[in-house]
């Protein structure tokens, strides 16, 4: 979904900033913030013809860092919560969705996303109209930079 690539070279500065770090210095700290904006999305259920939902979603974000030795380990949870219209139907949906990362760098890299995102209909019982989404997703790369395990595994469906 995208999440990856918005926040994926910052990991990498991060990372390798923390490796440049003396070996002797740990560090450890927290970073939290919550914002309200305007948010779209075009509906992805078929039920509903690609109708655009717009309204406002709460993003809350958390970033827990440590740096110890030769180890870097960076873990995010982000928590969205969604309150939106159809543009043209007027219909109302609530959803919400989480987004969890493990990123570790010591002699290899290892990399674990969750995603869960749910959008509901609210009111109204419409067939294939509600939208879910999970995917588990697992990369490690050895010190060479070889791919060594990879798991994605993936589920989305409109009920």
């Amino acid at each position: 979904m995208g999440r990856l690539g918005v926040m994926g070279w910052r990991v990498w500065l991060i990372a390798l900033l923390a490796l440049a770090w003396p070996a002797s210095v740990a560090l450890a700290t927290s970073y939290t913030f919550t914002i309200t904006e305007p948010f779209s999305i075009p509906d992805p259920c078929p039920a509903n013809s690609g109708e655009m939902l717009v309204g406002t979603r709460t993003w809350h974000q958390e970033f827990n860092v440590v740096v110890n030795g030769n180890l870097f380990h960076l873990h995010s949870t982000e928590k969205d919560q969604y309150s939106l219209v159809g543009a043209l139907s007027l219909a109302q949906y609530q959803g919400g969705a989480e987004f969890i990362n493990d990123f570790n760098v010591a002699a290899g890299v290892q990399d674990s996303v969750i995603q869960t995102i749910q959008i509901m209909r609210q009111g109204q019982t419409i067939q294939n109209d509600d939208f879910f989404l999970h995917q588990t997703l697992h990369v490690t790369v050895n010190a060479n930079g070889v791919p060594t395990a990879t798991v994605n595994n993936f589920r989305a469906e409109c009920t």
